[in-house]
């Protein structure tokens, strides 16, 4: 019951406080995440919008939004003015896209300790340039980081990815440290994480992509977090969920799970995160703060994975 309240009370504080004089800053290299599946509708931006807005707590973060729908980007992008109106407060220059385009990019500032890089559908084509090339290098995105010495300025980068393969993701997983592999119970989801495994390991033993060491460029780990999974709503559902559970119970892989609850669809219909909304009146029941225990969990594992990445 202690550890339950302790729980509860942490939560409260990171929605709600956010002051930049209690948090714990760290004191090592910056780290890179990159949130990703092949497979579409798993979650990859909610998973991605959720860490990134926890690691703010406890440092700078750069989150780039690299999925052409720009699901994250609408997270944070839509804002009140002073008239009370909702407007669009990211301009050109915060365009992700701008790195491959090579113009000026700036980070917006979103929230204390959090920057974003903008995603819109004319990502797309940047994608289609890139891949028809004649000189393809999925090494543009690892090389920006360095030029930009994004080190000097943050303490994580989080990544939100697009489903497609390609020569732009395989820049993503280059210059990462880590990347979530986003799971799920269904065969497509699981073979959609399973299919970032196969790329990792295929991008580690490409001799083509090796230092003047002669040692792999590919460093990046790769740990599988299982996403929506359902504790109710319908036996199918449910059935899938334990048969997932115990198939990767003792697989190291798998470093933890997020559970399907409405806040998450909540949240993104209003354009907020979790964090933003999780204190509303209607979340306040036991069972979600069961829940909120739980999630809080997961996000310290993920964040203990990512700084031993």
């Amino acid at each position: 019951m202690i550890i339950f309240l302790c729980t509860k009370i942490i939560f409260q504080y990171i929605s709600t406080q956010k002051d930049k004089h209690n948090i714990i800053f760290q004191e090592y290299k910056m780290k890179t995440v990159t949130s990703t599946s092949l497979k579409g509708g798993v979650g990859k931006s909610d998973i991605a919008t959720i860490i990134a807005d926890f690691l703010s707590y406890y440092g700078r973060v750069l989150l780039i939004d690299a999925n052409r729908q720009g699901d994250t980007s609408k997270r944070f992008i839509y804002q009140e003015n002073e008239k009370g109106e909702t407007v669009n407060i990211s301009s050109e220059e915060n365009l992700f896209e701008n790195i491959f385009r090579k113009k000026p990019v700036v980070p917006l500032t979103v929230k204390e300790n959090l920057d974003l890089l903008v995603a819109t559908n004319s990502l797309k084509e940047v994608e289609e340039h890139i891949e028809h090339k004649e000189r393809k290098s999925p090494l543009i995105f690892k090389r920006w980081i360095k030029r930009a010495k994004l080190s000097d300025h943050y303490d994580y980068t989080v990544i939100d990815t697009h489903n497609s393969e390609g020569v732009l993701l395989d820049n993503f997983y280059l210059a990462s440290d880590l990347l979530i592999a986003v799971a799920g119970s269904g065969r497509d989801e699981m073979d959609g994480a399973i299919g970032v495994y196969n790329r990792a390991e295929a991008l580690k033993n490409d001799d083509n992509l090796v230092n003047d060491d002669d040692e792999p460029i590919m460093k990046a780990k790769v740990a599988f977090v299982g996403n929506l999974l359902k504790s109710g709503g319908g036996a199918n559902g449910i059935i899938a969920t334990n048969e997932y559970l115990e198939q990767t119970k003792n697989n190291d892989l798998f470093i933890t799970n997020i559970w399907e609850r409405n806040i998450f669809r909540d949240a993104k219909e209003e354009n907020k995160t979790v964090l933003d909304i999780m204190n509303r009146p209607k979340y306040r029941s036991k069972s979600y703060e069961k829940y909120f225990s739980k999630l809080q969990e997961s996000l310290e594992i993920i964040k203990d994975n990512i700084d031993k990445a």
